[in-house]
């Protein structure tokens, strides 16, 4: 199943088999556009009041939300039976900050803009992306979460592959 959120749910696709269906979800998600600021407690914790059965929950977010709301309600679908796994969203560029000239960023979500001398922040933002990436690792271990980096610049498939095989040789937690 799939269900989307923002700051509140966009969509709900129920749980289901079979090809028809996975191409159903395979489209909803091609169609998800950023429409607000997520509130990602807020989407969690519906999405928990939802899910009787248990089963493996994936979210894919970027974490950048207030932290102890979200794993919090994680850890209550870990506690009531559910192998949970966090894709941490992140964008190449998030990740190694390649910027060297004048660069006026844009935030997805909220439009706002930043107009910045990317060689003056470089340091400081690194550091800040990577506390921040090993902060949600820590938690997710912590909560018995299943940490997975998703760096977009690599093609969707690639990654997915690898959790896989990680989950068939039995190197996930559950």
């Amino acid at each position: 199943g799939l269900v989307t959120f923002s700051d509140g749910v966009q969509e709900i696709i129920p749980t289901r088999s079979g090809l028809a269906h996975m191409s159903h979800i395979c489209g909803a998600l091609e169609a998800a556009r950023p429409e607000a600021e997520t509130d990602l407690s807020v989407g969690l914790r519906q999405l928990s009041e939802r899910t009787r059965r248990r089963g493996i929950v994936m979210v894919f977010t970027d974490f950048f939300a207030p932290l102890d709301e979200a794993f919090g309600v994680l850890r209550q679908l870990v506690s009531r039976g559910h192998q949970v796994i966090a894709f941490h969203v992140l964008d190449g560029d998030e990740l190694r900050f390649p910027f060297d000239e004048m660069t006026l960023f844009e935030g997805l979500e909220t439009g706002q803009r930043l107009l910045a001398e990317p060689r003056s922040i470089r340091s400081t933002y690194l550091k800040r992306i990577e506390s921040h990436v090993e902060d949600v690792r820590r938690r997710c271990i912590e909560g018995r979460i299943e940490p997975v980096l998703l760096d977009t610049s690599e093609p969707p498939a690639r990654v997915l592959l690898r959790f896989l095989r990680r989950l068939q040789t039995g190197r996930v937690r559950s």
